[in-house]
């Protein structure tokens, strides 16, 4: 490298720290969502910025860990997306702070994270999210179910996760919007997936989203090996729960239908 060309990178990037500068100056108020590729550099719990092609472009994506007195970790990560409720009992594309670097050494386990990516202020995870105990209609279904059950499946799929990206949209927690709580998470089958319990934070009250979806029937306790059957005209709820030898939390008040999803219109074009 010659000195003209030496000095011609020093501008370039000295122009592109002014840049930066100048653009985290006004991510104050920044309230696009955008999903963005690449490197993510964080600035604060508030926004984010990330340079694409020589442009910084911000992310409004904030981030939380909080450990209690007895040691119990909840990280905290927020919805970019809505489309990203994939289902209802699955969240795509959060990114969790792990570690930031001034809080001293690296603790040795996160190793065990799926999406592990380094920035200049901390150590994050990007990963899916699977509700743990949590069996919900899928979106999509397959398997040895006949043709009926399996349209029904997926219609009480999609409403389940209309649902829950109604909840999602509802829950701020600080400054952070459509805002999801996990703890105890666990690494398993699926790579790029973590599963664990998660809460949500409405109106200013915490919610262990497992329970309440038991409560209000859009799913049911997970058995491994042992699928709930979500196409059936009525569904068995109390079935379930005879199994696992617990109290079934859904029980429809007086008139009120047998479950949240209401009759089901196989021929409703809408399905198709």
């Amino acid at each position: 490298m010659n000195i003209i060309q030496y000095y011609t990178h020093k501008i370039y990037h000295i122009a592109l720290l002014i840049t930066a500068m100048l653009s985290v100056a006004t991510l104050s108020g920044c309230e696009d969502r955008q999903i963005i590729g690449g490197e993510i550099f964080f600035k604060d719990e508030t926004c984010a910025f990330t340079v694409v092609d020589g442009l910084v472009v911000p992310d409004c994506r904030p981030t939380l860990k909080i450990e209690d007195e007895d040691g119990e970790i909840s990280y905290f990560a927020s919805v970019a997306d809505i489309n990203d409720v994939y289902d209802g009992d699955t969240i795509n594309r959060l990114m969790f702070l792990l570690h930031r670097f001034d809080e001293g050494p690296e603790p040795e386990n996160l190793g065990v994270w799926p999406g592990i990516v380094k920035h200049i202020d901390g150590i994050y995870a990007s990963t899916n999210v699977r509700f743990s105990g949590v069996d919900a209609a899928e979106v999509r279904r397959t398997g040895p179910w006949t043709a009926e059950e399996k349209e029904r499946m997926v219609i009480r799929g999609k409403l389940t996760r209309d649902y829950l990206r109604s909840l999602v949209e509802k829950s701020v927690y600080g400054n952070i919007q459509r805002a999801i709580e996990i703890q105890n998470p666990e690494f398993g089958l699926y790579v790029g997936r973590t599963v664990a319990e998660v809460y949500l934070h409405i109106n200013g009250e915490r919610i262990n989203l497992a329970q309440h979806l038991f409560e209000t029937g859009y799913a049911v306790p997970y058995i491994q090996g042992y699928n709930f059957n979500w196409g059936t005209e009525v569904l068995d709820y109390q079935g379930r729960y005879n199994i696992l030898e617990i109290e079934n939390p859904f029980v429809p008040g007086e008139g009120e239908p047998p479950d949240p999803f209401g009759e089901i219109d196989l021929s409703s074009e809408e399905n198709e």
